[in-house]
């Protein structure tokens, strides 16, 4: 049966009567409250941002009273997430940089100038970092105002230059970070896109090794470019994209995206995901990352050869293998229920179950993620 049906018809036993009251989901409808992925990509995905609870349900409203339907914005939920790199080669623009940063591309790409205006560039150049920052989004939604045309002459002249001069092409902060060959690659992906503009000098470039996650909150503009991550969000399929379509069609309506988006520019440590022992951990050989979503927490087990884990969570939980192999186990009355999860297996387990889980190899780590939410009794 889909786990989807199980919930619907039992959601007390299969999400705790606590997490169905705090999160009864689109129409009272029971669901899970996340949503668990693994992504794999080598092409950038949608610069986009999912709206707040407020938006959204202003959005849904919107879209039903014109349309007659729902079918971009389909739930008034939020759908603030965290990806945690599977690889060593994850990538990802998230938020946007430090005002000063963005300064500096000003002063320095003459491509920017031009796709602004340069009276524009020129008053942006001179403002203090608090000015700045307050009409920063005023500054960022010319990016989606210029003509085609414009945009088509303006990066292909970009690429020119950064093909011969390298990443000193975009000033000394396109030298620190490497990003001549990100603007090739995207360039590559996406031509003539004024997301191009857009990503490379408004938002932080942030590449993460295997197991460093970043958290997205909600209205966080966002696009990741490279590599396999786990991903898990609010329950909800609201997203609005301007950038990166590809096959997706044209973009969304550019004034609602650059209005939605959350102002806080600061650096790209700020997104990333801090990681301890987790309290639930009977062993030590798990940790918890850090996130204030409420909808959801993220453990990672890793198990040497021949040793065990055992984790009560309170609600309903996903266990994902991402590396080797596991045997996992639970008592349920006088019955033991014991399934192996290689990698690429899931399991969902009920709220309040004990499990044990044990790599049986005697020379591979296992490695597993889990998805869960628990809401304390009131």
């Amino acid at each position: 049966m889909p786990l989807r049906d199980l919930i619907t018809d039992a959601p007390e036993s299969f999400l705790s009567n606590a997490v169905f009251q705090r999160f009864p989901g689109t129409d009272g409808l029971p669901q899970l409250p996340f949503l668990f992925k693994v992504l794999s990509f080598d092409k950038a995905l949608p610069l986009q941002a999912h709206p707040d609870k407020s938006l959204a349900e202003k959005l849904m409203r919107q879209e039903h009273v014109k349309e007659g339907k729902n079918e971009q914005f389909v739930d008034p939920n939020h759908k603030p997430e965290v990806a945690i790199a599977l690889s060593d080669d994850f990538s990802a623009f998230v938020g946007f940089r430090p005002v000063q940063e963005i300064q500096s591309f000003i002063k320095h790409v003459p491509e920017l100038q031009e796709l602004v205006g340069k009276e524009t560039a020129k008053e942006y150049e001179n403002l203090n970092s608090q000015e700045l920052e307050r009409r920063l989004k005023t500054l960022f939604g010319k990016i989606f105002q210029a003509e085609k045309p414009e945009v088509k002459r303006l990066t292909e002249q970009l690429v020119k230059r950064v093909s011969r001069e390298g990443d000193i092409a975009l000033g000394p902060l396109g030298s620190r970070d490497k990003l001549g060959t990100v603007v090739q690659a995207v360039f590559d992906q996406y031509p003539h896109d004024a997301g191009l503009f857009a990503a490379v000098f408004f938002m932080n470039l942030i590449r993460l090794k295997r197991g460093e996650g970043i958290s997205v909150p909600a209205d966080c503009i966002h696009a990741y470019l490279t590599g396999d991550c786990i991903e898990c969000m609010a329950n909800s399929d609201n997203m609005v994209s301007c950038g990166f379509q590809g096959e997706m069609g044209p973009p969304d309506d550019a004034s609602l995206f650059v209005k939605m988006l959350l102002n806080n520019p600061g650096p790209s440590k700020q997104s990333l995901l801090k990681s301890v022992l987790s309290s639930k951990s009977a062993n030590g050989y798990s940790v918890k990352y850090e996130t204030i979503m409420r909808e959801f927490n993220i453990l990672k087990i890793n198990l040497p050869p021949f040793k065990q884990e055992s984790l009560k969570l309170l609600g309903p939980a996903i266990y994902l293998a991402t590396e080797g192999a596991v045997e996992i186990s639970t008592q349920a009355q006088d019955a033991m229920f014991v399934e192996s999860l290689k990698t690429g297996q899931s399991a969902f387990v009920k709220p309040g179950f004990e499990v044990k889980l044990t790599n049986k190899s005697t020379s591979d780590e296992a490695e597993l993620y889990a998805a869960y939410c628990e809401v304390e009794n009131t």
